[in-house]
Formats: structure tokens, sequence, C-alpha cells
């Protein structure tokens, strides 16, 4: 499995800094190494004999069918329906092997919604109202997801078998070759020494680290074994440990430059470049981290949370920073040039081998191990997204055949009346719910397809319909019942997973509030910024801060003028975040207001000392 791992991410790194391979070639290739790397990662589950067989059978039958596309791609870009019965074979098994794979990686739910899609593809005539469909035969279905980039080979394949693949096997380098550390170091110099240091800590190394990892259970599952005993041991609940740290795994992956392997697959969608849609994330990302550290800040001073008294580990140098910095530097650097994301992602990674050699720590073979072992990590990380883009791909093409997405958004819009805000409300709720258990570029995928219409139908703007989506496919790992990165937080802290998933929800409040905010105003996209945007920017970080700070104060003590004072902040923080600029003067007058009221009842959030504090 070691080999193949690493044969998988080489041939992405190859074919990133040496030239592609025809593009249903390069995402087959992709999406096969997927399905053979999650049969042999569950082979030793099974005790039948039978079952690893079949699963082997799987393999090989998927690699054949791989193996006939790239000798016929030619003729199926050409005429795509003038197909074989072996074509039509060959698409089946490819089918088949993907949904096995899912099954393998994900389990039944995501499995269970890639075959109802299909039954629907094909018996959906049978269903009266506005969900009937015309009759399709299974062939037209197959050669749709086999024969053509609408299917298997769609966007999101596109994406995850080109930019995102490089980017995976970059971060699997970069945690090898003591990355996590580096980030772990500068984390605590930054902000270790303040009020409420562990949690801020927790918020800056997750937020650093989350750039490249771009999940929030690998984020959380590596930087939450650092941060969590150290908030502990300053006096966190194990609830408050894991849920701050769920959190700021959560805010990785909107965090640029290197965001998650959705925001690659957006701008696939968008048909911008990667750096339009990192321009965007931008001021979205620095609220919700802003949120968080006022948070931390607050939470600390109320239940006086001491800052931490010397940062851990070794100094923090120059070699330590230039394994950073200097790949980084050279990802945007070529990225300026105008070079396409993967090839600029190839020479992050040249670039952070060579930093690493010449200034790692340990001898030189050690350091050479470091990286093949980083490379191995990539690939094997590489099997779940790879698999996962062809199991939402079927989903996708299914909606593309059937139009079922045009009668969602005529539906959406019915329901909300017209109302834009109910309608933003509706596909909120239908992506959080939809989202449960997946990870977030399925989620996003799925989400874009079904609710993306819908909300361009009320008049939002292509990139914040997207970028809206993209949040709240996102705010499922914090949002319970299923909420992915919280549990592993929760593991770690020895935590209720509940009462840590609602800390999560209060401490990243901005994830669910934002996406709102700039859905009615272009300018925290920074889309045609003028002065009137520039309030808006500035209005949604006092927002932000004191909504955040007003939770931060629940279960402080200070009596009835603390509970007074809360639903105050949180009515002059709302009116802060809607985006005009007489509602917000509003909220700025409010806000003052509700800081001479502390003052007065010598209760301020920014000087207090609470007495009868409960548990932290």
């Amino acid at each position: 499995m070691v080999v193949v791992a690493f044969t998988f991410a080489a041939f992405h790194i190859y074919t990133a800094g040496f030239g592609l391979a025809p593009d249903m070639v390069q995402r087959a290739v992709h999406v096969n190494f997927g399905i053979a790397l999650s049969v042999m990662g569950a082979l030793g589950r099974f005790r039948s004999r039978w079952v690893p067989a079949v699963l082997v059978l799987v393999v090989a039958l998927a690699t054949t069918s791989t193996v006939w596309l790239g000798f016929n791609y030619e003729r199926l870009i050409l005429d795509p329906f003038w197909t074989t019965s072996v074509d039509f074979a060959m698409g089946g098994v490819m089918v088949v092997a993907v949904v096995v794979a899912a099954y393998l990686l994900l389990g039944l739910p995501f499995v269970v919604l890639a075959l109802v899609a299909l039954a629907y593809a094909r018996f959906g005539y049978l269903v009266p109202g506005p969900f009937g469909i015309p009759p399709f035969d299974s062939e037209y279905i197959v050669q749709v997801l086999y024969g053509t980039t609408r299917g298997l080979w769609g966007i999101t394949t596109a994406a995850t078998a080109t930019s995102v693949a490089v980017f995976v096997i970059f971060g699997g380098i970069f945690l090898f070759t003591d990355g996590a550390n580096c980030f772990l170091r500068i984390a605590q110099r930054l902000v270790g020494g303040s009020v409420g240091g562990p949690a801020k800590v927790a918020t800056v190394f997750s937020a650093l680290f989350g750039m490249v990892s771009g999940s929030a259970a690998a984020n959380a599952s590596v930087t939450g074994n650092y941060t969590i005993p150290m908030m502990k041991k300053a006096g966190y609940r194990p609830e408050k440990a894991a849920g701050i740290e769920a959190a700021a795994s959560a805010g990785g992956q909107i965090a640029p430059p290197i965001m998650g392997a959705a925001a690659f697959v957006m701008a696939e969608f968008l048909g911008v470049s990667y750096g339009t849609i990192i321009t965007a994330a931008a001021i979205p990302a620095a609220l919700y981290f802003f949120g968080m550290l006022v948070a931390a800040d607050i939470h600390g001073r109320v239940h006086d949370i001491r800052p931490l008294d010397k940062p851990d580990g070794e100094p923090l140098d120059w070699r330590s920073v230039s394994q950073f910095v200097l790949p980084i530097g050279a990802f945007l650097g070529c990225f300026q040039i105008g070079l396409s994301e993967t090839y600029a992602g190839f020479w992050g990674i040249v670039v952070l081998i060579a930093v690493y050699l010449v200034t790692g720590h340990g001898d030189l073979r050690k350091r050479v191990a470091n990286i093949l072992r980083g490379i191995v990590q990539g690939g094997r990380s590489l099997v779940l997204i790879a698999v996962l883009a062809g199991a939402a791909q079927i989903v996708v093409g299914v909606i593309g055949i059937t139009g079922v997405g045009l009668t969602i958004t005529q539906l959406v819009v019915a329901a909300s009346g017209g109302m834009p805000l109910l309608a933003l409300v509706l596909v909120a709720l239908v992506i959080i719910v939809m989202s449960m258990g997946m990870p977030t570029t399925a989620a996003y995928v799925l989400g874009i397809a079904i609710g993306g219409p819908a909300l361009q139908s009320c008049g939002l703007t292509p990139i914040a319909t997207h970028m809206f989506v993209f949040y709240f496919a996102s705010a499922a790992a914090l949002t319970p019942p299923v909420c992915a990165g919280v549990f592993v937080a929760a593991g770690i802290a020895g935590a209720d997973w509940f009462k840590s998933s609602l800390v999560a929800m209060w401490f990243g409040i901005g994830k669910y509030l934002v996406p709102f905010v700039f859905a009615f105003s272009d300018a925290l996209l920074l889309q045609d910024v003028d002065l009137a945007g520039l309030v808006v920017i500035l209005s949604a970080f006092a927002g932000i801060g004191v909504i955040s700070a007003a939770l931060a104060l629940i279960g402080g003590g200070g009596g009835w003028s603390l509970r007074l004072l809360i639903p105050w902040l949180l009515v002059a923080g709302a009116a802060l975040l809607y985006p005009n600029i007489w509602v917000s003067g509003v909220g700025f007058a409010a806000t003052l207001g509700a800081l001479v009221w502390a003052r007065l009842a010598h209760f301020s959030p920014m000087w207090v000392a609470s007495a009868g504090r409960e548990p932290r």
C-alpha cells in the first residue's frame, strides 16, 4: 500500500510539473488510484474470504475500465453517444467501483445518496408531480457518466486531479518536515503571552495549519494533540477546549492563501483564477478568526485565563520560518506571474523539499526519509478526495441529466415568497442537513448543484452564491448531530461531543453570520469596493466582535446587569452586521450605550473582574 500511495503522489507531482495527461485520462487515473487504495486499506476489515476477493476483482475491473478509457478517449470525446457495448460495460464497471469505494471510505449514507440519484435518473419518470422527469434508459445514463465530462470526469474530479492533488501532497510533505511545530511556535509567540493565550494559540495554530491541510477533521487531529492538552492545563473544561479547537480547525479551510479542496473546485465552477477566489475569501476569513480571537480574549478575561508562561519547544529561528515562508512565497510568486495553480503548486513542493534538505534538523538520511514519508502521506490523503470526487459527480451528473435542480429552485423561490433573506435561510438549512457526515468538498458540490440556481434567482452574484454555499458546507463540521471536526476534538479532549459542538458553534459564530452579510453586499468579497463598501467591511468587523464578546460573556457571573447586557450587545451586533449605513449607525450607537451601561454597572467585558464565575 505504501508503494501504491507513493506512486499515486508521484504521478501527480510529475504531471503537475511536466504536463498533464488528456483531461479524461488524468481524471480517470486519479479516481482509479483512489479506488485501489480504498480497497487495499479495507481488505483487513473482513473475515470472510470471498469479500476481499470480490474487492480485488472490483479494482481489477476499474483498472481495466481506466485503460480502456485511455485508449478510446479521443473517440468518446468526438462522439460520446456513439458507444459500443464494451463502452457501456466499462462505464458500468467504473460507476459500480466508485460506489463500492465510497462505501468503504464513507459508509452507507453517501452510497445511499448516489444509488438514489441513479435510481431517480432511471425510474424518475414514474414519480408523480413536479419531480417527474422524462424517461432515460440505462445506456444513456452510463454514457453521460463515463463518456463525457458531465459525469464522473466533471468539474469536481477535474479540480481534485490537478491543483487539489498537488496541494494535498504539499500538505503531506509539510507535515513530516516539521511544519506543524513551526506553526505552533509562531502561534505561541504571536498570541500566547496575552489574556486567554491558550485559546488564541489554538486559533492561530489551527488557522495556519488548516491553510495547508484544508480539512477540519484532519486539522483537529493534528493540531488538537498540541492545543487541547495546553488549554486543559490552563483551566479550560474539556468541552470548552474541544469546542474551541474544532471551531479553529473548521476555519482553516476558508483561510487563504491555500484553502481547502472546495476552493479549487469553486474556481473551476466559476471559470475564474484561484487568485480571484482567495481574494474574495480574505475578508470573510479575517472576520471569522477575528470573532474567535475576540471571544477567546473576553472569555479569558471573564474566567481569568492566564497567558502562557513561556512558549514550549525550540526557539523560532530563521530556519523554521524559512520552511514555511519560502515554499508559500514560491507558490504565490509563480501564481503572480501567471502560472497555473497546478504548476505553481509543483514549484511550491520543489522549494519545500529543497529548503528542508538544506535547513532541516537531523542528518541528510533522516531528512530524505521524512520527505518520502510526506509524499506517501500525501498519496494516502488523496484517497478520500479522489473517491469523493467521483461519487459526488455521480449525483451532479444525475442532476444535470434530469434537470431536478431547476425544480428545486422553483420550490425554494415559491416557499420564500420572493423574499431573498428567507430563501437564503432555506438554502442554508438544506445545505447543513445535506452536508451531515460529508467532507466539505462533496457537500459544496452537491449544495451548489441543488441550491445555487435558487440563490442566483434571488439576485446573488455568482461568486457570492458559491461562497455562501461553501461556508455552510464547511459549517457542517461544527453543526450537530453529525460534526466530524467536533467528534475528533472531543475524542482527544475526552469531552461530551454535543456540549463541545455548542461551544464550537458560538466560538465559530462567524461561519453562520458572515455569509448573510456578503450575500447582500459584495464589498466583503472585495468586489468593486467603494466608500460605502468600506463602511460595510468595518461595520462587519465591529458586528462580529460585539456578538462574539456577548456570547463569551455567557456564564461569567455579574448578576442582572450582565444578563441585560448580553442581549443588548447581540442586538447591537446584528445591527452592525446589516449592510446598510443607517442601520449600522444605530448598531454603533447601541454598542456605545452598552459599554457606558457596563461601566456604570461596574461590569465591562474589557476590564472585568467577574465575581461568581462558573467553571471555565
